[in-house]
This record gives structure tokens, C-alpha cells and sequence, in this order.
């Protein structure tokens, strides 16, 4: 069998609307890595914004500092 890979995803936010969402997100753009497909998406009656997926864990830890140094909280998430 292959051998699982591990992808890690870096979120954002818990808004109460996708308008508050998506102008957030609008905000972020000029840090978002080239590549990724930034997205928002409903959870338990908010919307968080998925930053990026990435399968090297540094690079999710990277643009995690990049939107700390915004003033934002990010989540990382790691599965397989």
C-alpha cells in the first residue's frame, strides 16, 4: 500500500456572515501563496475561510505567521 500523506490546511475565522468572510478575505489576497485556492465555506452556522492546503507543513506554518503578523488568528490543521 502507499504510504498516507499528510496534508495540512490553514483556516481563518468563525464570521457570522459570508459578507464579513469575504471582505476579510479580500484583505488577505496580497499574502495568500501563489497557487493555493483560498475559499469559504459554511461550518456550524459561521464561515471560515480555508487559506490553503499544503503537503509541507512549514509552508502552512509560513503563511500562518504572514496572517499573525496581520493581526489575525489562524487554525492549522493536520490529517491524512
Amino acid at each position: 500500500p502507499l504510504p498516507k500523506r499528510i496534508v495540512t490546511r490553514v483556516y481563518l475565522g468563525n464570521y457570522p456572515s459570508k459578507k464579513e468572510a469575504e471582505d476579510v478575505m479580500a484583505g488577505l489576497v496580497r499574502v495568500i501563496e501563489p497557487g493555493t485556492a483560498p475559499f469559504i465555506k459554511p461550518v456550524n452556522g459561521y464561515y471560515i475561510i480555508q487559506l490553503g492546503i499544503f503537503s509541507d507543513a512549514d509552508k502552512a506554518e509560513i503563511l500562518s505567521e504572514k496572517i499573525r503578523a496581520l493581526g489575525y488568528y489562524p487554525k492549522i490543521s493536520s490529517e491524512t
